[in-house]
């Protein structure tokens, strides 16, 4: 008895028949999304079709919103700062009083420095602040002592309302605060006996983390103004809170200084800004 056997090539044809039908149902369920999706795309594409190719008037309320929508302006700030800040000075002095020297008043007047730049609604920036106030006078009339407070922040923050020519925004700062203290003997000493005995004056000094938050209003005057740019005396107000959680020791030139009171800058600031900005637009962008 004989054996009907299939030929290998109409096996392997078969196969081939059934790979060529998977992919074919394979592509098709591929496929039907966008098939089903097509009508959609073709009717929004029939509905902005009558707005293709149109160029919006060079005039006219549409054409400048969309065209402020695009191109956001920028502006930059320059300023100086002065004002009043309730600094905490109890630690330092309380060890001043405990050796004869006067205490440091309060509070002190901050004055300085800053800029910022405006992008949209964010502002980010630097400020700095240099503290005036008394010197503390030793018990001893032929020592002199002087004393230096000073910090700077980088400031970010984001304006809450923009109303006319007002501006409130809020900003939160974080830098270094450094406190300098010099004490000599006023005598006119000659420059042999000072190399014989340099003890005779004596710097030490401490930094520390600075961080702040505060809210400000501005008030902008304008000066000048051009299709591509326009100019602002600027005044403003501003109210808030700065602390310092962290301060190093004292230092000499060489040498930490053990058991010094923790200084740091804590305590309420108001603060008086007067300046220019000046604001960058793209033409028709006038606002």
């Amino acid at each position: 008895m004989q054996k009907h056997t299939k030929p290998r090539n109409s096996q392997k044809s078969q196969k081939s028949q059934k790979s060529q039908k998977s992919m074919w149902l394979l592509m098709a369920l591929l496929l039907w999304p966008a098939a089903m999706l097509q009508p959609q795309v073709a009717q929004a594409q029939k509905t902005e079709a009558p707005n293709e190719g149109k160029v919006a008037p060079a005039t006219g309320d549409s054409y400048r919103n969309s065209y402020r929508h695009r191109h956001r302006t920028a502006e930059v700030s320059f300023y100086l700062l002065g004002g009043i800040a309730n600094v905490d000075f109890d630690a330092l002095n309380g060890r001043l009083v405990r050796h004869g020297y006067h205490p440091i008043d309060a509070p002190a007047v901050p004055m300085g420095f800053g800029f910022n730049h405006r992008f949209k609604k964010f502002i980010a920036g630097a400020d700095w602040h240099f503290l005036m106030h008394n010197h503390p006078q030793p018990p001893d009339g032929n020592l002199r002592m002087d004393m230096r407070n000073w910090y700077w922040q980088l400031v970010y923050g984001a304006d809450l309302l923009q109303l006319d020519q007002f501006h409130l925004y809020a900003l939160a700062g974080a830098g270094l605060g450094h406190t300098s203290i010099w004490i000599s003997e006023e005598n006119g000493d000659s420059f042999n006996r000072v190399l014989a005995d340099p003890t005779r004056s004596t710097f030490i000094t401490q930094s520390s983390l600075v961080l702040s938050a505060t809210v400000g209003v501005d008030y902008r005057i304008e000066t000048r103004k051009t299709d591509r740019k326009t100019s602002f005396f600027t005044l403003g107000l501003r109210g808030g809170y700065m602390y310092s959680p962290l301060a190093g020791d004292w230092h000499t030139h060489a040498a930490a200084i053990q058991n010094g009171p923790n200084r740091g800058f804590n305590g309420p600031i108001a603060l008086l800004t007067i300046g220019f900005t000046r604001k960058w637009h793209a033409p028709g962008n006038n606002r």
